[in-house]
């Protein structure tokens, strides 16, 4: 019999004991695989570094299991439709997402593990992305034992901070990292339109992204949305058109076709890009005040330009 706690002790990782064992009463009596902790623990609550792990009983345990989140620094996403083609291949691809430490698990599944960056070591997990992937971060767990297999053995690579934004964004219950003010749709929205169909007259970048150039950016929709605000913010748009636009113009954004979440999406790409811009005035502003050396009149009339929020 496998010695369970030396396999647990070897990650060098907290762990807690489970069970892996075949349940006929899953799926209306087709059966499937449980994924349990031992009765009378906490489960991922009850995880110890391996220094510690005899204060738990490992006597009936045939895997264990590792917390996901602030605990780890490790976030998984469990793919259960792998396939070429499938929802969560595609999902993964668009995304360009590095490869990373993979096992396979017991129903046939992969488990990718990627390691978080640091401010959002506490992103939540998240069901059903898109069909066949669910994720498991703050909170959940990952399983290991009879039927698992390391299929890629390298260590956990950094998740994109721009796929990190795009889980949060998307989950009802996640802990939000970027408070974006409130929204009040504009009123006058032709005028709205007008301005955005000149602005993408003149201004290349911004013609670009509106027909869906993603060339450059880390991830998929989400990081397009950002492109396109940060642009809107830098030619004179402010929140509420930004977020309007994301939500009823931008047709290659992720905004604009969430179910859920959409609103909330649109609001934090509009604030992140304009507090960027807000920061950028106030380097401007600090250069000026400081400023030692002489500028041209023509630098001086593009810094102050800046400043006023003109360029």
């Amino acid at each position: 019999m496998i010695d369970v706690r030396r396999f647990a002790f070897a990650t060098g990782l907290p762990t807690f004991p489970i069970r892996i064992y075949w349940d006929n009463s899953k799926h209306g009596g087709k059966g499937g695989w449980n994924k349990t902790p031992l009765k009378g623990t906490r489960g991922h609550k009850d995880a110890q570094w391996p220094e510690f792990i005899d204060r738990l009983d490992w006597s009936g345990a045939n895997g264990f299991g590792i917390p996901m989140g602030q605990k780890t620094g490790l976030y998984m996403l469990d793919a259960d439709d792998y396939k070429n083609g499938g929802a969560a291949d595609l999902w993964m691809s668009e995304r360009n997402l590095p490869s990373t430490r993979t096992h396979k698990t017991v129903s046939g599944g992969r488990h990718i593990i990627y390691a978080l960056p640091a401010r959002f070591k506490t992103l939540r997990s998240r069901s059903d992305i898109v069909p066949g992937i669910d994720s498991r971060g703050e909170g959940g767990w990952a399983a290991f034992g009879p039927g698992h297999e390391v299929i890629d053995n390298r260590m956990p690579v950094i998740l994109p901070s721009e796929v990190c934004r795009e889980l949060d964004d998307g989950h009802s219950e996640a802990k939000h990292l970027i408070d974006a003010r409130e929204y009040t749709p504009p009123s006058n929205l032709s005028d709205i339109d007008l301005k955005l169909a000149r602005m993408l007259k003149v201004q290349p970048a911004l013609a670009r992204r509106w027909a869906g150039d993603s060339s450059g950016l880390v991830s998929g929709r989400s990081s397009l949305d950002l492109a396109v605000a940060q642009i809107l913010s830098m030619v004179g748009l402010g929140f509420d058109e930004i977020v309007w636009l994301l939500m009823h113009r931008f047709e290659y954004g992720q905004a604009r076709h969430l179910a859920v979440g959409g609103e909330r999406a649109a609001r934090r790409c509009a604030q992140r890009a304009i507090d960027a811009r807000e920061q950028e005035r106030a380097t401007a502003r600090a250069i000026l005040k400081r400023q030692q050396t002489p500028m041209t009149e023509e630098q001086r009339i593009k810094m102050r330009a800046l400043v006023r929020g003109a360029l």
